[in-house]
């Protein structure tokens, strides 16, 4: 299975930016972080591929 989502034209990324470092207080905002970057990439690949 990990093979295949390898293969998607997102498989190689995480969305979450890299070269910093995130520090949180509690899970919950690790959590919210991780949603909103993988959302923001889902949409920006979206994007991209629709035009």
């Amino acid at each position: 299975m990990n093979e295949t989502l390898q293969r998607l034209p997102t498989g190689h990324t995480t969305f979450i930016p890299r070269g910093k470092v995130y520090r949180f207080k509690t899970l919950d905002e690790a959590n919210k972080f991780q949603e909103e970057c993988v959302i923001a990439g889902i949409v920006n690949n979206k994007t991209k591929i629709g035009q």
